[in-house]
């Protein structure tokens, strides 16, 4: 049995030091907000954890011996139990093989059984996969004629109670799909001799409206005809009309285009004057336009040749300033105003190299 007096020998050592820790625990209040208090905090929770780690040591130290033993007891008990196991299988196999021959042999008669008591219906779907009375009948008789046999052995009842309620169910929907196909069939009559009445009926309206399309054409044909006749007899008198009156507008048109071309000869005659008064007027303008012309270009190249001249001198003038500023800061460096005037126009004229006045 389990002694707790040598685990508590094992700890022994650590039972006074864990009172004097938990009334230090207790007692202790730290400042943790501050850094030192903070500090104090730190420092004792590591003495803690020193106490924990050597209590954790001294155990692992303690159950080692208990740990080996624990793992040779283990590994002896596993032999055991095998060679144990081994005789066990020796008897097991053949009860085994004698319980899966005989779940195979209830399956079967189960499936056998599943077979009659769902003939002619889709397990998965749930509804039936025939759609005809007579198809229904067909499977009716081979219901009825199946035979339940020794075959079923133990479940011969169950096997006779699935046929019954299978026969009694087809029974049922043998009846149910006779009576749907009975209705459609009488719908089907009803059908057709209401297709045969509007079709009869259809036909005697078309017979009464070809009749009444004729009576129409005939009574339009006599219609036009009056139509045609009356037309006939107002066009002549509007041609007739028309003749009159075409030869009454022609006399007046002739008159009209006689006065026209007359009117027309005058007014051509003040245009053509008219043309060339304009014509001496364009052409003195021309003449007074050229003359002004040759006035602003003349002027304008001479106001070009004043503007060159003044740029020239006004660029003189500024080179004539830089050169003099930058020959009086020589002077400031010392230089004679003659060495200073030669030095400018040395680098005026590019003779020292890497040297340029910015103009």
């Amino acid at each position: 049995m389990f002694e707790l007096a040598k685990v508590n020998e094992v700890f022994v050592d650590f039972y006074k030091q864990l009172e004097e820790a938990k009334k230090v625990n207790e007692q202790t209040v730290f400042q943790y907000e501050t850094p030192a208090g903070n500090k104090a905090a730190r420092s004792h929770m590591y003495k803690l954890r020193q106490s924990k780690a050597a209590v954790e040591s001294k155990r692992k130290e303690a159950k080692k011996e208990s740990l080996d033993f624990g793992k040779a007891l283990d590994s002896e008990a596993k032999k055991i139990t095998a060679d144990i196991e081994k005789m066990i299988e020796v008897h097991e196999k053949p009860i085994k093989d004698i319980e899966d021959r005989e779940k195979l042999r209830v399956a079967n008669i189960q499936a056998s059984i599943d077979n009659i008591k769902y003939a002619g219906i889709d397990k998965e779907l749930n509804e039936y996969f025939l759609n005809t009375s007579q198809e229904m009948q067909k499977l009716y008789n081979d219901v009825f004629a199946l035979e339940v046999g020794e075959e079923f052995a133990e479940f011969k009842t169950v096997a006779f109670e699935a046929k019954d309620g299978t026969l009694k169910r087809l029974l049922e929907k043998i009846a149910e799909l006779k009576k749907s196909e009975d209705e459609t069939a009488e719908l089907d009559r009803l059908r057709k001799e209401s297709a045969e009445r509007e079709q009869k009926e259809h036909d005697d309206r078309i017979a009464r409206e070809a009749k009444a399309e004729a009576e129409r054409i005939a009574n339009e044909n006599a219609m036009r005809k009056e139509f045609e006749a009356k037309a006939e007899q107002e066009r002549v008198e509007r041609e007739k009309k028309e003749a009159i009156e075409k030869a009454e507008f022609e006399k007046q048109q002739a008159v009209d285009n006689a006065e026209r071309a007359k009117r027309e000869q005058i007014a051509q005659e003040e245009r053509a004057k008219l043309e060339a008064e304009q014509a001496i007027e364009r052409e003195r303008i021309a003449v007074e336009q050229a003359k002004q012309s040759e006035i602003d270009r003349q002027n304008a190249e001479n106001q070009l040749v004043a503007n060159e001249q003044a740029k020239r001198e006004a660029n003189k003038r500024h080179i004539g300033n830089i050169r003099r500023q930058a020959k009086e800061s020589i002077m400031e460096l010392g230089f004679s105003e003659v060495d200073a005037k030669k030095l400018v126009m040395a680098i005026h004229n590019k003779d020292i190299a890497n040297v340029a006045i910015n103009y």
